[in-house]
């Protein structure tokens, strides 16, 4: 018989009984953030500056209408392809090459994907 899906997903906890497991082991997230060194800062900043840049960049092309009407329409496209393709790239290659054994392939996420989140996300509010 093979398991269903709900087994796979809740292994017998209760939803409770998950989000404390999960809170409580380590993940990218909180690593990155609590690791003592301010790389994921900088690097959040320097993205940010980047997506601002391609931003003003696209704001600038429409305003001497170098670029067509229905790019013109959407300066945050550019950014948003970028950010959604890179994305997708890390997660899509952590996927299929994470052994659980061993953490390697997840410094990547954690040093390079959740920066690259974070500041498309400010990135956003500004814009």
């Amino acid at each position: 018989m093979e398991p269903s899906v709900w087994g796979l997903l809740n292994n017998g906890r209760t939803v409770g009984e998950f989000w404390k497991d999960w809170r409580n082991s380590t993940n990218p997230w909180r690593a990155a953030w609590t690791d003592g060194d301010d790389t994921l800062e900088i690097r959040i900043f320097l993205i940010t500056l980047g997506f601002l840049a391609i931003h003003i960049t696209m704001l600038t092309l429409k305003k001497y209408k170098m670029i067509g009407e229905t790019l013109a329409s959407r300066p945050t496209l550019v950014a948003n392809q970028l950010h959604c393709t890179s994305v997708s790239l890390m997660a899509l290659h952590l996927l299929c090459t994470a052994d659980e054994s061993k953490p390697e392939p997840y410094v990547l996420w954690s040093q390079w994907g959740i920066p690259f989140s974070i500041a498309y996300f400010f990135a956003d509010i500004f814009w």
